[in-house]
């Protein structure tokens, strides 16, 4: 089997399991809900395979996850599919979406300039929004101003 079709098959059994556990969707309807409530931490056990299937995703696909693929920011082990993927979204229309969530991520931090910044302002240079990083940090930002 390609890789291709194995990565599909994942998807297509992590929908059915989930269906089976009778676990809600994050946002929307099928995969894209499936996929956002394991990357919310529902099983942490599911993230990486959840980051994986989320590559076969479209953009638009990808701007309802990018809040709970923001979540991974800072977990080592899957730093590059964090940055690939949302590499892959438009980044006009990621901006909106993504900012806020890594805000808000940040304020729930007991060191808001420890390693979760530094990784948080990387992302955001490494996807050419370097002049959002100010906002991070910035205790009146709700997602209102990009």
């Amino acid at each position: 089997m390609t890789v291709v079709g194995g990565a599909v098959e994942e998807v297509g059994r992590l929908v059915w399991e989930a269906e089976a556990a009778d676990i809600p969707p994050v946002s929307g309807d099928g995969a894209v809900g499936v996929l956002g409530r394991w990357l919310d931490g529902a099983d942490a056990g599911r993230a990486e395979d959840a980051l994986l299937a989320s590559y076969h995703l479209r953009d638009k696909n990808l701007l309802a996850l990018a809040p709970a693929i923001a979540g991974r920011v800072g977990v080592e082990s899957v730093s590059v599919h964090v940055r690939r993927l949302l590499g892959m979204a438009p980044v006009k229309e990621l901006r909106p979406v993504l900012v806020p969530a890594l805000a808000a991520r940040l304020r729930e931090e007991p060191d808001p300039d420890g390693a979760l910044r530094r990784a948080c302002a990387g992302l955001l240079e490494h996807l050419g929004l370097e002049d959002q990083t100010r906002l991070l940090t910035d205790p009146d930002f709700h997602g209102t101003r990009t």
